[in-house]
């Protein structure tokens, strides 16, 4: 468990005045988008990759379509 939190506790220091209130949150669901990439092996910079190109045609109806697990079984389909 401590080897898991080991760089967001590293980067607590460098963060501390990364200047918008709201970054904290961002931070935490960036890290919690790249945790669940890693626990499905799942390469984050492919994932990323793969969900930038399709997010900006993304509705509120189809969202659900970019997530880890969902890229992970379409890369099984394949």
């Amino acid at each position: 468990m401590e080897n898991a939190i080991r760089p967001c506790a590293l980067g607590k220091k460098n963060w501390m005045f990364i200047g918008d209130v709201g970054a904290g949150q961002y931070a935490a669901t960036l890290y919690s988008l790249l945790g669940s990439c890693l626990r499905r092996g799942i390469n984050p910079r492919d994932y990323l990759s793969w969900l930038l190109d399709r997010l900006p045609l993304a509705t509120n109806l189809t969202v659900h379509t970019l997530t880890p697990a969902s890229y992970k079984a379409k890369l099984i389909e394949a």
